[in-house]
Formats: structure tokens, C-alpha cells, sequence
């Protein structure tokens, strides 16, 4: 696909700067069909799809807000920060003082057990100091 799809498309892009899903392509048809091209772990996968693809089609039906709904959360724990936006597969929980967010383990993007006890995408925008515990990061429910 990657060597045709030039010759049957318009290619817009091939990677974002995102962790997971860095190797996400988008193209657009002469007849203006749009082309997605989702890694192949299937975090990656899930993740682009719930960034990029979910909400176009939901924007195509008409939905008035195709995105996900988003909650800011407090860290429970530190977090190293990657040089992408990097999304992090979190438990979110209702506290006392407001919502906490704990990471679901380890973050390969090959790991669905991750994914699977995940309630929300922490989005953690690029930082050259760690998040630490307590730190207010935006997060997406899924």
C-alpha cells in the first residue's frame, strides 16, 4: 500500500508525532474519498482510530461534538515524558477532591491488556521534566 497509494491518492500525511500510532497515514481519493491507513499493533491502532477516524465519521454523519469526552485528572504516580504527545492507557476514578488517573501498566502498543483495563487516554503533550504525582493532565474517555 504505502508504494501504491500515491498513484491512487493524494497522500496528506504518514506519521504523526503521537506515541502510540507515530506511523498514521491519511490521503484523499480524486473522487474525495478519504483513505486512513492505521498502524499495525493494535494499540496504535485503537489509538489512531479513536483520534482520527472515529471522529470523522461522526462529523460526517452530523454529530455536533465527534470527539470523545475529556476530564482533567490528577496523577496518581510519576510519568516520563516521551518527545510526542504520548497516550497513556489510565484508570480514571472519582476522588474526594476531584478525578484520579493511574496508568494501566506497561505502555507497549502491543499490550491489550493495557487496554483493556482502561477507562481513559491520559494526553500528555511533550516535556522535558517528568509528570509528577499530583500534576493536572488533560484525559480522554474511552
Amino acid at each position: 500500500m504505502k508504494q501504491l497509494l500515491p498513484e491512487i491518492a493524494t497522500v496528506h500525511f504518514r506519521q504523526v508525532s503521537m506515541r502510540p500510532g507515530k506511523p498514521i497515514t491519511f490521503a484523499t481519493g480524486g473522487d474525495g474519498a478519504m483513505i486512513f491507513g492505521l498502524p499495525g499493533n493494535p494499540v496504535s491502532s485503537l489509538v489512531g482510530f479513536e483520534l482520527f477516524v472515529r471522529p470523522t465519521l461522526l462529523a460526517l454523519q452530523g454529530a455536533a461534538w465527534p470527539e470523545r469526552p475529556r476530564l482533567l485528572v490528577r496523577l496518581s504516580h510519576d510519568v516520563q515524558p516521551v518527545q510526542r504527545t504520548d497516550y497513556v492507557r489510565a484508570i480514571i476514578r472519582r476522588e474526594p477532591d476531584g478525578w484520579s488517573a493511574t496508568a494501566t501498566g506497561d505502555q507497549g502498543s502491543s499490550r491489550l491488556a493495557s487496554l483493556a483495563a482502561a477507562n481513559a487516554l491520559l494526553v500528555l503533550p511533550p516535556e522535558n521534566t517528568p509528570y509528577k504525582a499530583g500534576d493536572l493532565v488533560d484525559a480522554m474517555l474511552i
